[in-house]
């Protein structure tokens, strides 16, 4: 998803660029020329355009992806928890496309996929059109705008990539997370347990978090003031945003006895366990 992403902005910087070439045409230009007011206007309107482009590949992009982990974690977590049972056969069902689709553009801090993608394009707009007018009042080279256009469109793509990955981390626990409300439907009992990431990149407040254990149905709370269902959908971008948290899924009686981490399967410990054995100060 994120290769896609970067594709798109490639194929928007190339075309911006060709029509900054246009509005320099032959070198030396006069600074009247480099001015003139039809010319610019018509390489704002074909920016504009390339950017509205680039906005709605990367929204198809997003949600073609974003729908089809959603389904691929929701049938993964049900495969997972017939062989907990030993392999007992329930029935899951076929996915809704609408209920995956509402899922995917649920709001987030009361703003959409589609507000979010919508608001990060007019800030492009604005950006580079007021890049370009700068740049031609002093007189830049060719080179030196390209540049600067380089330089919005690729903080941008940053941008881009934290939004992909945040909506993948909260699909992708959406997905698992209906899977175990199908199963406690089915009549399994079970509750979600946090899994936080052994490293000293987690936030302090999922540290806390890691082996909290609450029902299928109910809410994890964060030290940090967000509360949800699951990592990524706790609806504030303090938890939230870049978080690499995930849960697990144990039933009744069978507690884990080891956990995988970076270093390979070892004795099950909480992160603050994990932190104590190795000298680690919490924070």
């Amino acid at each position: 998803m994120e290769r896609a992403l970067a594709r798109e902005y490639r194929k928007a910087l190339d075309v911006i660029l060709a029509e900054l070439g246009r509005l320099y045409g032959s070198f030396p230009m006069t600074p009247a020329q480099r001015l003139e007011r039809r010319r610019l206007a018509n390489l704002q309107f074909q920016i504009e355009q390339e950017l509205t482009r680039l906005y709605r590949a990367n929204r198809d992009t997003l949600l073609e992806r974003l729908q089809e982990l959603y389904r691929t974690m929701y049938y993964m977590t049900g495969w997972a928890i017939e062989k907990e049972l030993g392999g007992a056969q329930l029935a899951w069902g076929l996915l809704n496309p609408d209920v995956i689709r509402a899922a995917v553009l649920a709001p987030i801090d009361r703003l959409t996929l589609d507000d979010r993608l919508e608001r990060n394009r007019r800030r492009v707009v604005t950006a580079i059109r007021n890049n370009i007018t700068q740049g031609l009042i002093l007189g830049e080279a060719y080179e030196d705008m390209a540049k600067r256009i380089r330089g919005v469109l690729g903080q941008d793509a940053r941008k881009a990539r934290v939004v992909a990955r945040t909506e993948g981390h909260r699909i992708r626990n959406q997905g698992k997370l209906r899977s175990a409300q199908r199963a406690a439907e089915l009549g399994i009992q079970m509750v979600k347990v946090w899994d936080a990431t052994l490293d000293m990149r987690t936030r302090p407040a999922h540290r806390r978090l890691d082996g909290v254990k609450v029902g299928v149905d109910e809410d994890f709370n964060s030290p940090a003031g967000g509360k949800g269902p699951a990592p990524g959908n706790l609806g504030r971008p303090e938890d939230d945003i870049n978080c690499r948290c995930t849960f697990r899924l144990e039933i009744a009686g069978y507690p884990p006895t080891v956990r995988r981490t970076r270093a390979g399967v070892t004795r099950y410990q909480t992160y603050e366990e994990w932190a104590q054995a190795r000298g680690i100060q919490q924070i």
